[in-house]
């Protein structure tokens, strides 16, 4: 705890870096401090039912060697983040937030009870490479399959997050999925899109079918139209997991308007698997950009052979 608190005192003594947003090779030390901290305390708990009393006696210590200013303030270094606990799938869950600029870079952590003792089997961390990019993880799924109460192949692991900060409400989701195996957990999906903020910003979901083989993953969040005149639209990612192979799948988009919308932004590989024919690639070619905009869609005016309009 001295360390730490040591390490969080050093942190807030720093300018906060534009660039940065105050990450650094210290904030991972401070990161790590506090996993391996909390896991000298996992001990005291028995199982995943009693985390509630056991997360606020954690934040309850951890309180007392906070070096962070103002809570009103935008530089949050040198804080830290309520820690979350939370069980899932057979995993211990454990959400973890130590602050940089206008927001806390977040990590999450499973754990799995193996002779008696919480043993770590998975992480998402972010970690400076260059410009940074701090995360903060809205939500954590876990999906296992069990057979007459007993499980049944291996868990997966998913996140969804966001890039927050001081700016506007256009920034970025991310959603990533992950297999834990025997010999570790191994990432299959990792995407970040731009998207819209307000509200909820994404949502998701992880499962499979009864009877079917590949694992369904869905997610939906409010991401940009090419329709000047809606600007923001719900956006749906549906992919199927077998093995260590990623399909996007039906359902692309949920109205025709967002189908084009859709069509017409996304990669010829990923769009050829929704057309009629390869003939549309020449179409798509002309219409696809990295930066599209287009009117509303209007209904066109009907000319009555007789009557005129």
């Amino acid at each position: 705890m001295a360390a730490l608190h040591q390490t969080l005192v050093e942190l807030r003594a720093q300018a906060p870096d534009p660039e940065t947003m105050g990450a650094s090779e210290k904030l991972t030390v401070a990161k790590h401090q506090l996993r391996d901290w909390i896991e000298g305390q996992l001990g005291a708990l028995d199982n995943e039912e009693d985390t509630k009393a056991f997360e606020v006696r954690i934040n309850q210590t951890l309180k007392q060697i906070d070096a962070g200013g103002p809570e009103e303030g935008q530089n949050r270094l040198g804080s830290i983040n309520e820690v979350r606990f939370g069980g899932e799938g057979g995993l211990l869950i454990v959400t973890t937030g130590v602050g940089i600029s206008c927001q806390y870079d977040e990590s999450a952590y499973a754990y799995k009870r193996v002779d008696g003792r919480w043993k770590r089997v998975w992480e998402a961390e972010r970690l400076p490479e260059g410009k940074v990019s701090p995360q903060v993880i809205d939500a954590v799924h876990v999906w296992q399959d069990f057979k007459d109460g007993h499980e049944e192949g291996p868990p997966y692991v998913m996140t969804l997050g966001n890039y927050w900060g001081c700016a506007s409400m256009w920034r970025s989701v991310n959603y990533r999925i992950w297999r834990i195996g025997s010999a570790g957990s191994k990432l299959l999906i990792d995407r970040t899109e731009p998207a819209y903020l307000g509200q909820v910003p994404i949502v998701g979901a992880i499962g499979k079918n009864y009877g079917e083989k590949a694992v369904n993953v869905l997610v939906e969040f409010n991401g940009d139209s090419i329709d000047t005149g809606i600007l923001v639209r719900r956006m749906v990612r549906h992919f199927l997991i077998d093995g260590d192979r990623v399909t996007r799948v039906d359902p692309v988009a949920l109205s025709p308007r967002d189908f084009v919308d859709e069509w017409m932004t996304r990669p010829w590989e990923e769009s050829a698997g929704w057309s009629a024919s390869a003939d549309l690639r020449r179409w798509h070619g002309k219409l696809h950009s990295d930066f599209v905009r287009a009117g509303s869609a209007r209904r066109c005016i009907a000319v009555h052979p007789i009557f005129g309009r």
